[in-house]
């Protein structure tokens, strides 16, 4: 389960960076195109049809040499975007060659629309990265410096507020009492996708690693599981064989 909740911060991070190398890219593009193109204004005077309903638009302008141009856009226009006989557009034209044209629309919402998401994906990833190491290095001072109870095996519950694997995560809770006249502690393993019940018959208590100084940082022992279901795994399939 660590190891999976790492490799999804992972994923998270690589397919960030993955949408921002492409918003630098469009950042690029957008940079070339200005330098390389003239905007101007043009008007369209002809929109001819396409199959499947799509039309693209016939653009008359004046050059810099105020020679009048009459050229299709580079781009098809759909219901998403269309556009009128008549109808004022903005343009940019390659000077050299005033066929390679095209309307000004959007210029600036890829790169802006990758590079949020870029951010959004990375930052989760950085996020969930940071808790996994906090997790786990706060299992290890635990580990070496916290004091071991053993808790008594209560129930296993499903807490609706964790998902896991769409479903709510598995909670197992386990009970420790210092003696008749003290106070009963509760303590609350980390979630789990999978149904522990089974695997818990044979076992009546648990250890919880404590830092006894501050109560509310603790840990269930619970890595068991995973080698419990391994072998299981294994066994299925050597039966399979």
């Amino acid at each position: 389960m660590k190891r999976t909740a790492f490799y999804l911060a992972l994923s998270l991070i690589l397919t960030g960076l993955v949408f921002l190398v492409l918003a630098t890219q469009s950042w690029n593009k957008e940079q070339i195109r200005q330098t390389k193109y003239e905007r101007t204004l043009g008007r369209v005077v002809e929109i001819k049809p396409l199959p499947k309903d799509k039309t693209y638009p016939v653009i008359g302008f004046y050059a810099l040499d105020s020679q009048k141009v009459m050229v299709h856009a580079k781009h098809e226009a759909s219901r998403f975007s269309s556009y009128n006989l008549g109808e004022v557009v903005e343009i940019y034209y390659d000077i050299i060659n005033p066929d390679d044209t095209h309307i000004v629309r959007y210029e600036w919402f890829w790169m802006s629309f990758l590079s949020i998401t870029g951010i959004a994906f990375v930052g989760g990833g950085l996020v969930w990265g940071l808790m996994i190491w906090l997790r786990a290095n706060r299992r290890n001072w635990l580990l070496e410096n916290g004091s071991v109870l053993e808790g008594v095996i209560q129930s296993v519950v499903q807490d609706p507020q964790i998902m896991l694997q769409d479903k709510p995560a598995f909670i197992i809770l386990c009970e420790w009492k210092r003696d008749e006249n003290s106070g009963v502690l509760l303590f609350k393993s980390e979630p789990l996708a999978a149904d522990p019940t089974q695997l818990l018959e044979e076992r009546e208590t648990l250890p919880i690693y404590i830092d006894l100084e501050n109560p509310e940082n603790y840990w269930i022992d619970i890595s068991f599981l995973n080698e419990e279901r391994e072998e299981e795994t294994r066994t299925e399939e050597s039966e399979n064989l």
